[in-house]
């Protein structure tokens, strides 16, 4: 199991990296092309599936039927929503369809939402209190002595990074994808589906 960026970093160099070029041995240059592509593999990663560390939910007051998204908002998945107070889902609908429902004056038809600049529901004129479970933005940055990755996380980035390391080199040899896709499978089978609301997993730690 990985934990740390540091140690992922220094075993693709001492495992998988053959580079050749004396410019990228053993140098800062090195370490950056490898934490370039340990963080597209956190992008691919982060948004695979609803992973429980990557999901939130926040209790929210719509005030005139809108409010501002979270800060960390990044997209609502299959697994998040918005739920009113009694858990019951709301349905999301396009931007469109409800600025067609607004215009109409068509109030309290459905238990309706958007997400566009802002969160909105159909009825403008009440105010009421949800919680809304999104999933987060993948970690900004990866960096060196970045610590506390989830259970197995640290694997999957590190395959990830080397199946890209190795196309890059011109090694087209599936066994490179084929480990980082097995390993992405092997962790969706150790989380289970996040539950709705009351039973949310938070984001572990700081980036992680």
């Amino acid at each position: 199991m990985y934990t740390d960026v540091d140690t992922i970093v220094n075993d693709i160099k001492t495992i998988y990296d053959n580079t050749e070029s004396a410019s990228l041995q053993n140098t800062t240059a090195r370490d950056a092309r490898i934490l370039h592509y340990l963080q597209r593999s956190v992008e691919d990663v982060w948004f695979h599936r609803a992973w429980p560390f990557a999901m939130a939910s926040a209790s929210i007051t719509m005030v005139a039927g809108a409010k501002a998204l979270p800060a960390d908002f990044a997209r609502v998945s299959i697994e998040g929503g918005l739920f009113d107070s009694n858990g019951i889902s709301w349905v999301e609908i396009s931007y469109q369809d409800m600025a067609y429902l607004r215009g109409r004056r068509l109030r309290q038809q459905g238990k309706l939402y958007t997400v566009g600049s802002t969160l909105q529901v159909v009825d403008v004129g009440s105010t009421a209190t949800f919680t809304f479970v999104y999933q987060t933005q993948a970690p900004i940055q990866v960096a060196a002595g970045d610590t506390g990755l989830p259970q197995t996380f640290g694997q999957v980035l590190l395959l990830g990074a080397v199946a890209k390391l190795k196309e890059e080199e011109g090694d087209t040899r599936p066994i490179w994808r084929a480990d980082y896709q097995q390993a992405l499978a092997k962790m969706g089978t150790l989380y289970v589906k996040a539950s709705r609301p009351q039973q949310m997993p938070q984001t572990v730690g700081g980036m992680w």
